[in-house]
């Protein structure tokens, strides 16, 4: 069962307003096609602030390069093809740093709050190399020849959740914690109550470490398929995220 102050700190977001009406004619609460498409909305919108964040960085390297003096420069982006991020730990810090004003939470505030911090969003560090690249002198186009340049290697470097808790949401240490339980409350909601009614599409959730249950007759260790320590590990033809719910759930029934 949820905690009751972690399903009023989410009231405009996953579930849309605790009294909606979901796509189905009932309450949001117990439409699962209505809660995922409010995530997928939150996943995007994060993710449409990371690519700005991606073009603000480049743009800042462009102004350090033309400082050096230097021939030509390139950028290496580790995260040209997948943007990363844990979407849910943005999600909880912002609904953290609202405090007693919960009932303000709303997608469209928490990305204009993330776009303000964009520019914390990535850094950058900056090596140098000389390279010996063809000389494209139209009066030597005849016979190859080479020439020196300088070139600046830039490398982007994604600053992580915990730099914007710091540099955007200035989260005390208390709003931090609050925060991580709300993380963590959220990925195990997500994780077994939404994304496995959809197809597994490389969907995982940060690894929850050890979560043991203890309220039961028995003890038993917590394990959860979208786990990114073992989601994308084969299982049979196909992997764990997609269709390991048998062992996973297997694999908590005969935990110590």
């Amino acid at each position: 069962m949820l905690p009751v102050l972690f399903v009023l700190m989410l009231p405009s977001l996953i579930f849309g307003g605790l009294t909606s009406i979901g796509s189905a004619g009932q309450p949001i609460l117990n439409d699962n096609t209505a809660i995922v498409q409010n995530t997928n909305d939150i996943a995007f919108a994060v993710n449409q602030v990371l690519g700005e964040g991606i073009t603000d960085a480049e743009a800042r390297i462009a102004q350090d390069f033309a400082t050096t003096g230097g021939d030509n420069y390139e950028v290496v982006n580790p995260y040209a093809s997948d943007m990363s991020s844990n979407t849910n730990s943005f999600i909880a810090q912002y609904c953290a740093a609202k405090g007693d004003t919960w009932d303000t939470i709303s997608l469209p505030d928490m990305q204009a709050v993330l776009r303000q911090g964009k520019s914390s969003l990535y850094s950058y560090t900056r090596t140098s190399e000389t390279r010996m690249v063809e000389d494209d002198d139209p009066d030597t186009e005849d016979v190859v020849e080479t020439k020196e340049e300088t070139w600046y290697i830039y490398t982007l470097s994604y600053n992580g959740e915990g730099y914007f808790a710091d540099t955007v949401f200035h989260l005390t240490d208390e709003q931090k914690a609050l925060a991580g339980d709300y993380a963590q409350n959220l990925s195990l909601f997500l994780g077994d109550g939404m994304f496995q009614y959809t197809e597994y599409g490389g969907t995982t959730i940060a690894s929850l470490g050890n979560v043991r249950f203890t309220d039961g007759a028995t003890e038993v260790v917590y394990f959860n398929q979208l786990d990114e320590r073992w989601a994308n590990k084969p299982y049979g033809t196909d992997n764990i995220g997609g269709y390991g719910c048998g062992p996973t759930s297997m694999s908590i029934v005969v935990s110590p």
